[in-house]
């Protein structure tokens, strides 16, 4: 065994910490979108049901277009909410104003 030649220590290239909390980054990162796209799943299938039991047509293109649009916006918020980026952030922050909350009064 004294004929092997050992490789020198000094030029042994260690992974990065900096790589691996970026690998886990991705992974949260990844974590949350697959979490906010299941749960807009299920409430999207709730939605589209409690709308046909109740006689509106879901049938039309129109309709997947609109219903579509109104997901893609909750999405959106619900990104916003869990400080993820979305491409409607923007168009939303330039185009649409807070309102005021109206505040409701019990009926005496």
């Amino acid at each position: 065994m004294k004929n092997i030649i050992h490789f020198p220590k000094d030029r042994i290239v260690r992974e990065s910490p900096q790589l691996e909390e970026e690998a886990l980054e991705f992974i949260k990162e990844h974590k949350k979108k697959s979490y906010v796209d299941e749960l807009l799943l299920n409430l999207s299938e709730n939605i589209v049901l409690t709308l046909d039991h109740n006689g509106i047509p879901i049938e039309s293109k129109e309709f997947e277009r609109d219903f579509n649009y109104t997901m893609d916006v909750l999405r959106a918020a619900i990104y916003r909410q869990m400080h993820m980026s979305h491409p409607l952030h923007q168009w939303i922050h330039d185009n649409l104003e807070p309102r005021k909350r109206v505040e409701l009064k019990p009926e005496d």
